[in-house]
C-alpha cells in the first residue's frame, strides 16, 4: 500500500518547535485552492507511536466551529525515525500569538467587541471539548488559530493537541505543558483535571 505521506505534496514548512514540525500541505491530484496543514511529531519507538496514534485519532471525532479539525492521523516512517503525523484543517489567518505581536509592533490592540467575540468562542470550544472528556492541557496563543471568515472578521479557534489526553481514566497527574501558563495543579503535581484549561484560557484573556 502507499504510505499515506506520499499522497500530500508538501507546500512550505509553517513552523517548528519541540513538539515536532507543521506544513502547509494539500492533497496530490488536487487542484483547487484547499490546503491543509500537517504535523510531524517523532516517536521513540512503536509502543510510543502506537499510543500517540490511538489518542490522534481520538481527535477526528471532535467536530466544532471552534475546534481545529482534523482529517487524518498516521504513522510515518522518514529515514529511520517513525513520526506520528496529524493532517488538520489549514488556519490561513496564523495564530493568536503572532497576530498579538504584529499589533503590539504597530502600536494597535483588539478591538473591545472582538475580544469580547473571540472569548466567548474560546469558551464555546472548552465547553464543547470538556463535554467530550477531553482535556488540551496546552492552551496558550500560540496553540489559538485564527481563520479568515470575511473580509473584515477572522474566526478563533483551539488547535494543536499534542499534549491533550482523554479524562477517561480520571484525574490526571502528568507534569506536561508550557511552563508559564501551567495551572497550580501542575506545578505542584496535583491530580488535575479539565480547570487546567480554565486556567490556560485565563492566561490568553490576560495576554
Amino acid at each position: 500500500a502507499q504510505p499515506k505521506m506520499e499522497r500530500y505534496e508538501v507546500c512550505e514548512q509553517l513552523g517548528k518547535g519541540g513538539m515536532g514540525t507543521a506544513y502547509k500541505c494539500k492533497l496530490k491530484g488536487d487542484h483547487s485552492n484547499k490546503f491543509l496543514a500537517i504535523k510531524q511529531v517523532a516517536c521513540e519507538g512503536t509502543h510510543d507511536g502506537n499510543k500517540a496514534l490511538r489518542e490522534a485519532k481520538m481527535l477526528q471525532g471532535i467536530q466544532h466551529t471552534n475546534v481545529v479539525a482534523y482529517v487524518d492521523v498516521f504513522l510515518n516512517m522518514d529515514k529511520g525515525l517513525l513520526q506520528v503525523c496529524t493532517v488538520m484543517e489549514f488556519c490561513r489567518s496564523g495564530d493568536l500569538a503572532a497576530h498579538l505581536a504584529q499589533l503590539k509592533s504597530s502600536g494597535q490592540s483588539i478591538d473591545e467587541r472582538k475580544g469580547l467575540r473571540w472569548m466567548q468562542q474560546l469558551s464555546d470550544a472548552l465547553a464543547y471539548l470538556h463535554s467530550r472528556r477531553v482535556v488540551h492541557r496546552d492552551l496558550k496563543p500560540a496553540n489559538v488559530f485564527l481563520h479568515l471568515i470575511s473580509r473584515t472578521d477572522m474566526a478563533l479557534k483551539v488547535g494543536d493537541f499534542g499534549l491533550s489526553a482523554t479524562l477517561e481514566a480520571g484525574k490526571r497527574t502528568s507534569r506536561v505543558g508550557t511552563p508559564c501558563y501551567l495551572a497550580p495543579e501542575i506545578l505542584y503535581n496535583e491530580a488535575y483535571g479539565e480547570a487546567v484549561d480554565i486556567w490556560g484560557a485565563g492566561c490568553v484573556v490576560s495576554v
